[in-house]
């Protein structure tokens, strides 16, 4: 995933069509699983799910841990 980043930075636009050809990728992308990246029938949009799956889990845990400290200054207070 590039998060909106630039992929393939180093790779002219006049040389993409070659790149790709010739066999070449992007490396896996942090948060890829390898099942995903070593299937050879994935689609990207398995890894944009993936990646939509992690954000999900990072903002749950973050909205869980904000309702444990709000109840915990509630009950302080």
């Amino acid at each position: 995933m590039t998060y909106g980043g630039t992929p393939y930075t180093s790779i002219a636009a006049e040389n993409m069509f070659d790149y790709l050809r010739d066999g070449n990728r992007m490396s896996q992308p942090v948060n890829c699983p390898n099942e995903i990246l070593e299937n050879d029938d994935n689609t990207v949009g398995e890894c944009i799910d993936a990646g939509i799956d992690y954000c999900k889990d990072k903002v749950d845990e973050t909205s869980h841990a904000a309702s444990k400290e709000i109840n915990k200054q509630k009950a302080t207070h």
